[in-house]
């Protein structure tokens, strides 16, 4: 099934109460490393990341989470920029 079949717009695929508010931290985690894990999994995808782009896992995965941290809960960096 693609995107466009998932999506609808003003439509929740799933019930609110099967997602998790992204309100902590180990909540973030758990959408980006899902999120990605999907997209690893995927036959177009992970060529386009791992092979065309060559992102580094180990040091991109952790930079989005953090750029997330920032968003939702308003922390800094561990450097504090």
């Amino acid at each position: 099934m693609t995107a466009v079949g998932v999506f609808r717009p003003g439509e929740s695929p799933t019930r609110e109460s099967e997602l998790p508010d992204l309100d902590c931290r180990e909540n973030i985690d758990a959408m980006v490393h899902g999120f990605y894990q999907r997209l690893l999994n995927d036959p177009v995808m992970a060529p386009v990341f791992l092979e065309v782009a060559g992102i580094d896992l180990q040091q991109h995965l952790p930079t989005i989470c953090q750029y997330w941290y920032k968003m939702l809960l308003g922390e800094r960096s561990i450097s504090g920029t």
